[in-house]
Parts: C-alpha cells; structure tokens; sequence
C-alpha cells in the first residue's frame, strides 16, 4: 500500500486564470479606436479635394466665386427644373449665389452683359450651369439669350423645348 493522503480537494477557480478577457477586451477597444484613427488619418492626407473655397483660391491664386454642389437625379430635364421647381435647394441658392457674384464682379461696377462659361473636359456641367443662369436671370426679370456654341455636343435644345423654336443649323458661308 502506498502511504499516500489527500490534504485538500481542489476547487474549481470562479475565473480562468488565463486569458485575462477584462484585459484582452480593452486591448481591443483601443486597438480599434487607434487603427480607425489611423485610416482616417491617412485618408485625409491622402485626400486631394477641395473642401472650401478658400482652398481652390490658396492653391491656384484666384478667386472662387461659388462652389456649386453635384447633383444626381433620373434625367437631365429634371435636373435642368430642378432651380426652378425648388427655388429654396441648396444647388439653387448656389447657383443664385454666382449669379450675384457675376453681376458684381462686372466692370466699372456695371452688370457683366456676357458670361462664358467652359471647362477643360467634358461632362462637367457647363451646359447645365449656363442653363441654370439663364433660366434664374429670366426670373427675376432680365432679358437672356442663352447660345449653345458647343458644336459637337449641343444640348441644350433637347433640355428646353423652346430652345428647338429658335434653333438655327450651322451653315457654310460661301465667300
């Protein structure tokens, strides 16, 4: 026989001794929050797009008039309605807003009589925005003639159907 006696029974620990869950748990609550950060941080350094007007003028030394907000709607009529239908929006008050701009900016403290408007690419909402001009010009009064001188892609007489009236074809002058 083995001369051998049990001192004490073991109890079965309330907690595991390993792994420390309380600890593991804040470890990745911070570990998160810090990495989150980190993305964010970089995200934004990486960011090249102009945030303010503010910014455009800092970088390229002129003036920024208005920064006019993206809009995405079904189709193009809709959004060539859109000043005129919500008056209060904020592209409408933008919009209203270089329209003021313009008309202050003219010389000799006059109002500007001709405005271009071009872009380097196409696409980027130039037959829009001389639309939108024109149609909150013509509502408050003013006398507009809007012409469309983009030869390979005219449009705006498909986006105002009185614009198809006064549409003249581009002919060869003979000389």
């Amino acid at each position: 026989m083995v001369d051998v006696r049990v001192l004490s029974y073991a109890n079965v620990p309330p907690n595991p001794a390993y792994p420390n869950k309380p600890l593991l748990f804040l470890l990745g609550v911070l570990g998160s929050i810090l990495s989150g950060l980190l993305i964010v941080f970089i995200l934004e350094k990486l960011d090249r797009s102009f945030r303010s007007a503010s910014q455009i003028e800092d970088v390229f030394g002129y003036p920024c008039y208005a920064l006019i907000p993206k809009m995405w709607l079904d189709y193009d009529k809709a959004l060539a309605d859109h000043v005129i239908s919500k008056p209060s929006s904020a592209l409408a008050e933008a919009v209203r807003n270089l329209r003021t701009v313009l008309n202050f900016r003219g010389k000799h403290n006059r109002k500007n009589k001709v405005i271009t408007i071009t872009s380097g690419l196409a696409e980027e909402g130039k037959t829009m925005l001389a639309l939108w001009l024109a149609r909150l010009a013509a509502k408050g009064g003013e006398k507009v003639l809007l012409i469309d001188a983009d030869l390979r892609r005219p449009g705006i007489h498909k986006l105002v159907p009185i614009a198809r009236l006064i549409w003249f074809p581009v002919t060869r002058w003979k000389s």
